[in-house]
């Protein structure tokens, strides 16, 4: 009779041939799913800069319709740059909301071009991770025309404070 019960218990127990293959294919799912999971944190950061982006020019569209005789007055000009420091003091924007990061440098700025009474506009922004002492060391420029930022503002009418 015990001997009955010592079979049917090593029938519903299992081997450790089992316990390790179970373990070895828990471990291969682990593996292959933290990259994943890593590529879903990536593409959130890049989500939240692009809808960053979309703001910002809602924000020039909006200076421009409050402030925009300032920039448009005569009848030269017909291209201005709005820098994003101008947005931010009109409470017209904030710096971006992503830990560590800030889009808050000369070289973030909204182009804004006037063909008779249509405007359009280009969104350019310079951001970084925030250093220690406070400076902005550059790791991308959304746009990825850095050398067009140059050409832009020696030949549209800057903003000033």
């Amino acid at each position: 009779m015990k001997k009955k019960l010592m079979k049917k218990n090593r029938k519903n127990a299992f081997t450790l041939v089992e316990l390790l293959v179970a373990i070895t294919i828990l471990g291969i799912i682990i593996a292959l799913a933290i990259p994943l999971i890593r590529n879903i944190q990536g593409n959130q950061e890049k989500q939240k800069v692009q809808i960053y982006h979309d703001s910002i020019e809602q924000s020039a569209r909006i200076y421009v319709d409050t402030y925009g005789r300032d920039g448009f007055e005569n009848e030269d000009v017909h291209c201005i740059i709005i820098p994003l420091s101008i947005l931010i003091e009109k409470d017209l924007a904030k710096d971006i909301q992503i830990e560590e990061k800030s889009c808050h440098t000369e070289n973030s700025f909204v182009k804004v071009e006037k063909d008779k009474n249509r405007y359009t506009y280009e969104t350019y922004l310079s951001c970084g991770k925030v250093g220690a002492s406070g400076n902005i060391i550059i790791d991308s420029n959304i746009s990825d025309e850095e050398a067009n930022i140059a050409a832009y503002l020696s030949t549209c009418k800057k903003i000033e404070n």
